[in-house]
């Protein structure tokens, strides 16, 4: 009902507005959640440029959830929880509805205060190898024939600490235990934190972010406990 919906409200819009909209989804590789009935409405050209991003996008997906696995098995001799992983994937199982996916492009890990380096000489065991990145975090890349170049975001920080000053070792006593071979994810109120931290200093301006932010809300909503109710 709501894609039907929003297709009839997309139909009343002149061409240009289509085609920004179109613009918008493709920038921040939101093709994976357009109904069939919302991309109906909009121009051909632009129905065949997502329709290419959607299929490019779940390869992508597929092979980080493979990577995500992967390196869930091969973090596991460091000890409980060395990194939490947010965002993207992890977004998507914590505050996403079942078979909704949440458009990502790297697989985010945090690591546990004083296993940064551990954590990365595991990473390039496996092949992926560091590209520089910002002082609070490092680019890993793993070459992939199929997806391209997969990537992971290792963090000593979730942000930058001079934008918003976070304690890591508060996030990690708050995450739940991880079974043996996966990675931690953190307390559900203190990944809505973060969601709204991104959105923030994305000017509000990053649709994604907002309904990663709106969606976290909502699992928190749903599931408060003595928990969420530590988080800031």
């Amino acid at each position: 009902e709501r894609a039907s919906a929003a297709a009839a409200w997309l139909r009343q819009k002149p061409q240009a507005d289509l085609e920004r909209i179109a613009r918008a989804l493709l920038a921040e590789g939101m093709a994976v959640w357009l109904p069939p009935e919302v991309e109906a409405v909009l121009p051909l050209p632009w129905q065949a440029q997502l329709q290419r991003s959607r299929t490019w996008g779940m390869t992508v997906r597929r092979r980080l959830h493979a990577l995500a696995a992967e390196l869930g098995a091969a973090l596991g001799p460091l000890g409980p929880a060395p990194v939490l992983t947010w965002k993207g994937a992890a977004l998507e199982g914590l505050a996403y509805p079942p078979g909704t996916v949440r458009p990502t492009g790297a697989v985010d890990l945090l690591a546990a205060p004083g296993r940064f380096t551990a954590v990365a000489d595991v990473l390039q065991q496996l092949g992926v190898a560091p590209v520089g990145g910002p002082r609070h975090a490092m680019h890993f890349r793993r070459r992939d024939e199929a997806a391209g170049a997969v990537t992971v975001d290792l963090h000593r920080q979730p942000v930058d600490p001079e934008a918003v000053s976070l304690v890591v070792a508060d996030l990690f006593a708050r995450a739940a235990k991880a079974a043996p071979g996966t990675l931690a994810v953190p307390d559900p109120a203190d990944h809505l934190h973060l969601a709204l931290i991104h959105l923030a200093q994305s000017g509000f301006a990053s649709v994604r972010h907002a309904v990663d932010a709106a969606t976290a809300g909502a699992a928190c909503a749903a599931n408060i406990g003595p928990a969420t109710s530590a988080a800031p």
